[in-house]
């Protein structure tokens, strides 16, 4: 799968890195695209607009008190 983007972030809220890949050609009718998110700092919320689509996230971090 080749690289689509990298986005890297750093603020005093903290620090995050987005890499995307686009699917394998079998995958492409159903996923749009893959994604690893890391960040260390505070994120507690996000504003999404209504939209077709959604996004599946997995935390393989340590549980947080959310």
């Amino acid at each position: 799968m080749p690289l689509a983007a990298r986005i890297d972030h750093d603020s005093p809220l903290g620090r995050w890195r987005l890499v995307r890949w686009a699917p394998a050609p079998q995958l492409s009718g159903f996923v749009r695209r893959f994604g690893i998110w890391r960040a260390d700092g505070a994120y507690t919320r996000e504003r999404i607009p209504p939209r077709t689509h959604f996004d599946l996230l997995i935390n393989l971090g340590e549980r947080t008190g959310c």
